[in-house]
Formats: C-alpha cells, structure tokens, sequence
C-alpha cells in the first residue's frame, strides 16, 4: 500500500474510531431524517461530536440550510478530500452526504473497514456516528444499531414491518430499537410498539427495543446557517426534552429512558 494510502485508511479509523464504532447508530423509518436532525442535535448539546452520514439524496443538507455539491463517492474516488466534502451545520452537527458512496459499499459488500481504505487524512475524530438511512453492512463480529422510527398510523406500522423484513434479509443490523414519533401520548406509543415488536417477534425472530416517543408539542425554530434559514425543534419545548432523552438512551453507558423491552400483551 502506498504511503497516501496508508494516510487515507489512517484518517478514516481516526474518523471512526474505537470510541465512534461502539456509538454508531442507523436511523430509518418514517420521518427518518428529522429525527437524525434534531437527535444530532440533542447529543452535541450534551457534548458529543456527531458526524452525520446522509443517506438521503440532499434532503438532510437542505433541511440544515446547506447546499451538498459533493459526497462521499468523489471522496471514494479519489475526486475530492474529506475536507471539501463535509458541511459544517448548526449546532456541532457536521454532516458527510453519502447517498451514492454507501450505496456503492452496500453493493460491494463492503463495512467500514473498506471505507477506511477510500477517506484520507483530514478527518477528525467523533464520538457518535448517525447515518441517516439504513447502514452499510455491519463487519463480523461489530454491531451496527438501527434506531427505527414509525408514526402512531396503520401505514407507518406497516412501513416499519416492511423496513424490519428488509433489515432482516440484508442482515444490515443486529440490534433494533423504535422510537415513536408525534405520538399523542404515551399509550398510544406504547400500542403503536407493541404492534410493530409482536410482529417483528412472531414472524421475524427479532428483537425490538422500546426508545419512547416524540410528542407533537414543540414547532422548530429557526436560524442562520451560512445566509440559509435552517429548522431544528426547539431545545426547550417537550419535544426538543424528548430528543434530549433519546439522546440518553441511545449513547451507551447513559442511563435508559426506559426499559429495554417491554412486555408484549
């Protein structure tokens, strides 16, 4: 291997490090990538450094204000540096657009350890790794959690099944958690859960964890990011305190929100 191929495997494992490889977490479901959003946002105010690997085709970059001319696919290719690709957004959040460069690795079977081969050296190190959409195959041996995200409607449940199936085949994910978004209160996410594990449970053989739910309250507000107006819900309303929990919950060693599984009725 050449010594700038050394310095590009150096950088990406510096990028995704030890300490970034246990607090990895794929989000998909309904509403995905307001949730990848506003829980990035959650955990850099309690101090992480969140990298975001957008899956979506620009709608995380224009959400946050920014314009994505490049991704992870010319860093791949050798087109471009780390340095010019990824978009520093509001609040920590720096987001790294990869809707082609991973669905390149997902088709060459790649993991993350091939992806250390393409990055070069101007990455800097982050605590938590979030990528919006389902993941690149996990390694052997290393799980990826997947964070799933369903609504309190019959066709978000159904969504979820469908997305848990296809989880299930790719073998993309190890570990599953749901988190129920605009719930109008706790028993209705609790039912929509129920719903989705018994399911996941009977038919699948699958796990799936309870990560509460995200109420309705609490509209985002707005900002300036680089002459761009961008949306983030608002820290202090219930629904940014919800995000604040999840965010708890879902970096290990904190404290749970609650317990890992509930019963299924």
């Amino acid at each position: 291997m050449s010594d700038g191929r050394l310095d590009q495997a150096s950088g990406m494992r510096r990028l995704f490090g030890r300490r970034a490889a246990q607090w990895s977490l794929a989000i998909t479901g309904a509403g995905g990538t307001t949730v990848t959003l506003n829980l990035a946002s959650a955990l850099a105010r309690q101090g992480q450094r969140v990298l975001i690997l957008d899956r979506s085709r620009g709608e995380a970059a224009t959400a946050l204000g920014l314009s994505a001319r490049y991704e992870l696919a010319h860093v791949l290719d050798g087109d471009k540096t780390l340095r010019e690709v990824l978009l520093e957004g509001p609040e920590g959040i720096t987001l790294l657009p990869a809707a082609r460069g991973l669905a390149r690795c997902n088709a060459e079977g790649a993991t993350r350890e091939h992806l250390a081969n393409g990055l070069g050296p101007d990455a800097a190190p982050f605590d938590v790794w979030l990528v919006n959409g389902l993941p690149p195959p996990a390694e052997p041996g290393r799980e990826t959690d997947l964070l799933l995200v369903a609504a309190p409607t019959q066709e978000s449940i159904t969504r979820a099944y469908t997305l848990l199936k296809e989880i299930a085949r790719e073998g993309v994910g190890q570990r599953f958690r749901l988190v129920v978004d605009r719930a109008p209160s706790e028993s209705a996410a609790l039912a929509t859960y129920r719903n989705v594990a018994d399911a996941a449970r009977r038919f699948l053989c699958a796990q799936l964890d309870y990560c509460g739910y995200l109420p309705h309250e609490g509209g985002p507000r707005r900002m300036r990011v680089a002459g761009h107006a961008a949306q983030l819900v608002d820290a202090l309303s219930p629904r940014g305190h919800a995000f604040a929990l999840l965010a708890a919950s879902v970096v290990p060693g904190s404290a749970p929100m609650l317990p890992r599984a509930l019963p299924i009725s």
